[in-house]
């Protein structure tokens, strides 16, 4: 069975590539933002999971930080030439351990302090190796 820190080392490795490493001025963390960042940076956290034999995730991913320069408006054409990528990486990837799907498309959202954040849902499918009949 996957635990969330295997499931967001798997979607982690279909990101952390230089088409969206260069494209940030941050880093690629699993499951938080450190909280002194004022880069942009993209957040892969899961949300829920199963123990089935085929096991299934939500998993989020979270463009943070894009903002014009010298402003706090949000950057929507990065936001979107950010969102269109992830998809991209991220849209029936077939993996020899694990599949995965777009849930929800890109979409910004409004954090509690008011600033605006990249949001991509995503469906993560593995079949657990610890069934021996299957």
């Amino acid at each position: 069975m996957k635990d969330s820190f295997d499931i967001t080392e798997d979607v982690i490795s279909l990101i952390n590539i230089p088409e969206v490493t260069t494209f940030i001025t941050g880093k690629i963390y699993a499951d938080s933002r450190p909280n002194i960042s004022n880069k942009q940076d993209i957040v892969v956290r899961v949300l829920a999971g199963t123990n089935e034999w085929m096991q299934n995730a939500v998993v989020v991913i979270n463009g943070d930080g894009f903002v014009l320069h010298d402003s706090d408006k949000p950057d929507m054409i990065k936001m979107r030439d950010l969102g269109k990528t992830l998809t991209k990486l991220l849209e029936g990837q077939y993996r020899n351990e694990f599949f995965t799907e777009i849930e929800n498309p890109a979409q910004v959202r409004t954090d509690r302090d008011g600033s605006k954040y990249l949001n991509i849902r995503v469906r993560y499918r593995s079949i657990q190796n610890n069934f021996k009949n299957v």
